[in-house]
């Protein structure tokens, strides 16, 4: 079964914040900003079908969506978007005192699956989701959709791009 939850956070995030604070630079590109942008990356990713159409939106934060599988134009296998429309992501904060932004708590962008109802099947996402893009993938889905852990993979280097990025604009005040 797929986690309930992805959690998109940078380890150590908060100890770098520090030193680059005690080293009198000021943090004015905040937290949240780079966290939230990491966070809606991973979720354009995982939300994209099919793998054989998949284009680079997902690094600009755009979900593709294809109706129907290659190579497919209008026959019997159309999707019905439920899965993609399941997810859901927001910036969370964890608690007072575990560092990140100004105002408390380690900041992460926490991705959920909202209980949809796919409208052909009338059977709820969270039934099949694992069968789709969870460890217990089938060999139905397999080329059509990228697993949880296919996506960690692929989407680590450009979130640490971003959190770069984020580091650069820092030391460059």
């Amino acid at each position: 079964m797929p986690p309930s939850s992805i959690i998109v956070q940078v380890i150590g995030a908060p100890k770098v914040i520090a030193r680059l604070t005690a080293a009198q630079r000021n943090v004015t590109y905040n937290t949240v900003t780079a966290t939230r942008e990491a966070g809606q990356m991973y979720l354009a990713a995982i939300k994209s079908y099919p793998a054989s159409r998949y284009t680079d939106d997902w690094k600009n934060r755009v979900a593709t969506f294809f109706p129907y599988r290659p190579p497919q134009t209008k026959k019997s296998y159309e999707r019905t978007g439920a899965l993609q429309k399941s997810w859901r992501g927001s910036i969370k904060r964890g608690p007072k005192g575990t560092g990140g932004a100004k105002g408390g708590g380690t900041v992460m962008y926490v991705i959920n699956q909202k209980k949809i109802k796919n409208k052909k099947s009338k059977v709820s996402v969270l039934d099949y989701s694992h069968y789709v893009v969870g460890d217990n993938q089938t060999k139905q889905h397999k080329g059509y959709w990228r697993t949880y852990k296919d996506w960690i993979k692929i989407t680590t280097p450009h979130i640490m791009k971003l959190y770069g990025r984020f580091i650069d604009r820092v030391y460059s005040v």
